[in-house]
């Protein structure tokens, strides 16, 4: 696997910080200078843990009191100790993301919370798929660099979601605007690969509204419309005052879309499909970036 930290060309304010926090709730080898060495370290650590197994096995079967209390308690230690490498392996798999995503983020001066630090290194520790760890890597780089961007309710929804419920997530944020989906019509979702199980599936989870169902009124006039999971607006130019109906993401989905990597450019075709309810309704709807205070440049037409 190529070193995720072969990116890091200078030790930015958010780097710093994550070793600071790290040196603190689970000691300095993670520290971005260290981390190459420790690698090394552990490979021979495990070639050497590998080679006692080994004899020890051996020994066990040449004892033919093979379930003997002693012979129980040794295997237990081995079972054990392959079962914390494979946690420490996948919690290091996660911190190094962290190291590679925190590099453009910019980290404020507040502390993290050490309750949400364990509980965050207890959520991942059995979390081996490598999708699911970059997802992972960057909670905890956006939790140190803006400490409440992720609550522990968010990292308890987190723990069910597998990769393939993951990649639909995102689907629906994607197709979020300020707090709810656009349309959850089975041809929409369709053309971006989802469909109305997968929909249920994530109200079920948690993800997605159940019962509620959010009204937004669209006055006369012009209002920008922030866009869910990146920088840009829906600046909506309207002649007459409508109402349109939509169903809400939930506080979590919220939250995850303060990950703004997985969201793309300008060009993606979701932020066409997010301005048709109000294209339908005769609005002129433009994608904007806010360019000052109550100011927003047009990047192009929706």
């Amino acid at each position: 696997m190529n070193d995720p930290l072969q990116n890091i060309a200078t030790i930015t304010d958010g780097v710093a910080k994550l070793s600071e926090v790290l040196s603190k709730g689970v000691g300095g080898m993670y520290a971005p200078t260290q981390i190459k060495r420790v690698a090394k370290a552990r490979i021979e650590v495990e070639k050497a843990a590998f080679d006692a197994e080994k004899e020890i096995l051996q020994t066990i079967e040449e004892n033919p009191n093979l379930f003997s209390k002693e012979n129980l308690l040794v295997r237990a230690i081995i079972k054990t100790g392959y079962r914390l490498t494979i946690e420490q392996d996948n919690i290091d798999s996660i911190i190094q993301q962290a190291y590679v995503q925190i590099d453009s983020i910019e980290a404020n001066d507040h502390d993290i919370e050490d309750d949400w630090l364990s509980e965050f290194f207890e959520k991942v520790k059995n979390v081996s798929d490598k999708d699911i760890q970059f997802l992972w890597g960057q909670i905890l780089a956006g939790e140190v660099a803006t400490p409440g961007v992720f609550s522990m309710y968010t990292l308890n929804m987190l723990k069910q979601l597998d990769k393939t419920s993951a990649e639909k997530l995102i689907k629906f944020i994607k197709l979020s605007f300020d707090g709810v989906i656009c349309s959850t019509k089975t041809e929409v979702l369709n053309k971006f690969g989802l469909t109305v199980l997968d929909f249920t599936i994530l109200q079920d989870m948690g993800w997605i509204g159940q019962h509620d169902i959010i009204r937004k009124t669209i006055k006369e006039g012009s209002v920008a419309v922030p866009i869910q999971g990146t920088n840009y607006f829906l600046y909506i130019i309207n002649s007459k005052e409508f109402t349109l109906s939509f169903t809400p993401l939930t506080r979590a989905s919220i939250e995850i879309s303060n990950i703004k990597s997985y969201f793309t450019t300008p060009q993606d075709k979701f932020f066409f499909e997010l301005a048709k309810p109000f294209k339908e309704k005769g609005c002129e709807v433009h994608l904007a970036v806010k360019s000052g205070m109550n100011q927003y440049k047009f990047i192009m037409d929706l």
